[in-house]
């Protein structure tokens, strides 16, 4: 029980200091997206 109180005291003490943005990419939109793979009947 004692390492869970401590794991809530460091949480609660993390979530009073100002939280830093989470490390995102720059341009979401430039991400590549997955492109969807032609099926096999579409390519004639």
């Amino acid at each position: 029980m004692r390492a869970n109180t401590t794991v809530r005291a460091q949480r609660q003490f993390r979530a009073g200091q100002p939280r830093r943005p989470f490390p995102q990419p720059a341009k979401p939109h430039s991400m590549p997206r997955p492109r969807p793979l032609p099926k096999p009947g579409s390519r004639g």
